[in-house]
């Protein structure tokens, strides 16, 4: 690969391709010179989470382009998490474009699909393409190491949440706890990590829901589940549809006032709207008839506590004052592991000199890991070129060092708790 010349970033060949369901006559195929990424990203009116990852890639697609990194980009929307069809459809196209890398996806489930983990074959052609997320959890890809070699992933794993959320069900409440999920690979695994960590012993305490199921049918599934169990714990390892069983056990005669619920990423992006309208309702009990969740919970002794993956709290003012200006100008939960995914893949290429899966994956790890440090894709750009041995990339989420098996090593999550009528957040709490 040719040396990059950073001081003139206008004449490096940047492309950016928006695919938003090309028709039969629009064909897009990879240059053969740049780095070639594609980016799988849900409907962000399907998918909470998705806020603010398009706004990501681009961000990082223009700080490369600025600093002469030659990445060619291109981004589809591939409808929800929970038809498989439709990002399989997308990284099969991806793959035949000729792309190096795909960005994405962001569920678990999704991913685990296209990369052969689940009932499906592997979407042909992934084996021979890096594969980075931004969003993905779920501990299977910590812990099934050989048919994901070129996985990669910018969020900690829920081996690291299942144990904080097991750690906070334990010091908060000695009632029993019993777990409803989501029938999929990220629900499942989550579940079993809260089994391991001793929060359930027996399998008629857990109830399984199919996502696909309208969502009247399984709120009064888990009406139905809990009906008669007495003042409990619950943890819902739920996506959106969380908002609707929580509305139901609230709302429900047979469903003890008492009961406190737990919950996981899947459902925090929500949680930030309803925290604050849990505050505006102050801390006196409300009247008849409540409506809303925020005063579903408000009107009665119930509370919930959840954990979500935080971004980490760097000492280092300068690294302290870029991940604060980015966070202040993005939206989304994922957006800075999706900037920092990007910047990663353009870093590794123009270490590797080479865009073969083998020299990716493997510069991945160099320009990821102790010893150095830079702060910046222009930075540690320069870093390469110059011949430094040791480079760091410290992203804007956080350290990403990653292991042998994609996962990154430092683990941070935010809690946020509402008790009494109190609400409670705290943050930087790192993974055991």
């Amino acid at each position: 690969m040719k040396k990059v010349n950073l001081f003139f970033p206008v004449l490096a060949a940047v492309f950016f391709l928006a695919v938003w369901g090309c028709g039969d006559g629009d064909v897009a195929v990879c240059g053969e010179d740049a780095l070639c990424v594609g980016v799988l990203s849900p409907d962000t009116s399907l998918v909470n989470f998705a806020d603010g990852i398009a706004d990501a890639v681009r961000k990082a697609e223009t700080d490369i382009a600025n600093a002469g990194g030659n990445m060619e980009l291109h981004l589809k929307e591939v409808g929800d998490c929970n038809d498989l069809s439709v990002p399989r459809d997308g990284a099969k196209e991806l793959i035949d474009m000729g792309v190096d890398a795909i960005v994405g996806h962001l569920c678990s489930g999704v991913s685990n699909s296209i990369l052969g983990g689940g009932d499906e074959a592997a979407v042909s052609g992934i084996e021979n393409v890096i594969m980075i997320s931004p969003a993905n959890t779920a501990a299977v890809f910590s812990q099934d190491n050989s048919i994901y070699d070129y996985y990669f992933r910018t969020a900690p794993s829920d081996v690291n949440q299942a144990a904080v959320l097991a750690e906070q069900i334990k010091t908060t409440s000695s009632a029993q706890t019993y777990v409803v999920y989501r029938d999929d690979i990220w629900g499942e695994l989550f579940k079993e990590g809260l089994r391991e960590h001793g929060i359930f012993d027996d399998d008629n305490m857990v109830l399984k829901y199919d996502p696909e199921e309208e969502l009247d049918t399984i709120a009064s599934m888990v009406e139905e589940f809990l009906d008669g169990k007495g003042d409990i714990n619950v943890a819902v390892i739920a996506f959106d549809e969380a908002e609707n069983i929580l509305k139901k056990l609230l709302s429900s005669e047979k469903i003890s006032d008492e009961n406190r619920y737990y919950l996981n990423d899947g459902y925090y992006v929500e949680l930030d709207k309803l925290k604050d309208e849990l505050e505006g309702l102050g801390q006196d009990p409300l009247g008849k008839n409540p409506e809303t969740l925020a005063e579903l919970f408000h009107s009665s002794s119930s509370g919930f506590l959840a954990t979500s993956t935080d971004s980490y709290e760097y000492d280092d003012m300068v690294l302290a004052d870029a991940q604060r200006e980015f966070l202040s100008q993005s939206e989304g939960d994922y957006a800075a592991n999706t900037y920092d995914a990007v910047v990663l893949l353009a870093l590794a290429h123009l270490k590797a000199g080479s865009a073969e899966p083998d020299a990716l994956a493997g510069a991945l790890v160099e320009v990821s890991n102790p010893p150095g440090k830079c702060i910046s894709y222009e930075e540690c750009a320069m870093q390469i070129q110059n011949g430094v041995a040791n480079i760091n990339y410290e992203g804007l989420s956080g350290p990403i060092d990653f292991d042998d098996k994609g996962d990154i090593r430092v683990a941070v999550y935010k809690i946020l708790s509402y008790f009494g009528r109190t609400i409670n957040e705290q943050s930087d709490v790192s993974a055991p």
